[in-house]
């Protein structure tokens, strides 16, 4: 793992962890999303190349699912809605009928998978995930967020400093509902705008 990687994050508690893989990446997120950029490249290339071979159209999906597995193994809630809103768009401006089926299916078995999770797995990483305590947190960390890059809106704090500049003083201490911010930006937009800022 990169410097600042803790090697495992975990979802659950008590009895039942589960592992959460970051890869060599310092959290869950970028792992995903290399997943969600490495399946939206090799659709792009299938799409290119009109023709290939058995043994490259095999290779090609076995990618497609490594792709999609990488993306999905976080357990990363924004990437699941990122899927959904993607496979929505592809129905909604797809005209052929097979690729519309195809295209139906797949936002169908995503459902599937969701379902099948969320059936099978501990209840205590359930609570976890879905429970008001993670949504009211989740909102005191956007707006803990948004006032760090409200102070700091064209040059940010720099890379990652968020967690430094946000417990430097108490106006970035934010609470909502009692639940206080987490102390990292939480997403990859508030990050960069908060690191980097406009410049």
């Amino acid at each position: 793992p990169q410097a600042g990687s803790n090697g495992a994050w975990y979802a659950g508690g008590g009895l039942f962890e589960v592992v959460r893989p970051n890869g060599p990446y310092a959290n869950t997120g970028t792992f995903s999303t290399v997943g969600m950029i490495n399946l939206f490249l090799l659709l792009f290339c299938r799409k290119a190349i009109a023709r290939m071979p058995f043994g490259s159209r095999l290779l090609h999906w076995l990618g497609v699912l490594a792709s999609i597995a990488v993306s999905l193994m976080t357990f990363t809630r924004g990437v699941v809605v990122a899927f959904a809103v993607i496979l929505f768009l592809e129905i909604w401006h797809t005209t052929g009928t097979k690729q519309r089926t195809i295209r139906v299916v797949g936002a169908i078995s995503l459902l599937v998978v969701i379902g099948m999770f969320v059936a099978y797995a501990p209840a205590e990483m359930v609570e976890e995930r879905s429970g008001s305590s993670n949504l009211w947190a989740r909102v005191a960390q956007q707006a803990q967020t948004f006032r760090v890059f409200w102070d700091h809106p064209i040059v940010g704090v720099g890379l990652c400093n968020f967690g430094t500049a946000a417990g430097m003083t108490s106006k970035y201490q934010t609470s909502v509902q009692g639940f206080d911010a987490v102390g990292s930006p939480h997403n990859f937009l508030g990050e960069i705008f908060t690191d980097t800022g406009l410049v």
